[in-house]
């Protein structure tokens, strides 16, 4: 997949995910496309798998690229960043996630960043209410 279609697919799953949760993440938008099963996803999330860079279909290059993308499409859109810790499902010991090999902090944090509507955060921290959604 050359730049130009990894963009354009990065854009209409982020606008696909953006409609169906209110947000944009960059593991729903790896899913959209294809590019992360969802029973790899499950696995990861169930502590089964170190880290979710191994399962996911693309090399780092081509990843990286659409983190980055991802990230400026998000802002381009008003988009509002935040932070969502993953933390391992089931039994056991509560621990993070990791997404990348390497562990490291700005990788994670690229991973784990949410994109959610500025009117929809507005709506629930003036509800109240919490958004679970995210976790």
């Amino acid at each position: 997949m050359n730049n130009q279609k990894l963009k354009a697919a990065v854009q209409r799953a982020a606008g696909q995910a953006l409609y169906q949760k209110g947000f944009v993440s960059v593991v729903d938008v790896l899913i959209i496309m294809n590019k992360l099963d969802k029973k790899n996803h499950e696995r990861w999330r169930s502590g089964q798998i170190p880290y979710l860079e191994r399962v996911i279909e693309m090399n780092l290059n081509t990843i990286s690229l659409a983190v980055k993308e991802i990230h400026a499409l998000c802002l381009k859109m008003g988009l509002k960043p935040s932070y969502t810790a993953n933390y391992k499902w089931g039994k056991g010991p509560r621990r993070k996630l990791q997404f990348s090999k390497s562990g490291s902090p700005n990788i994670e944090q690229a991973y784990a960043t949410h994109y959610v509507s500025k009117s929809l955060s507005k709506k629930i921290k003036g509800s109240g209410e919490s958004d679970d959604r995210t976790e």
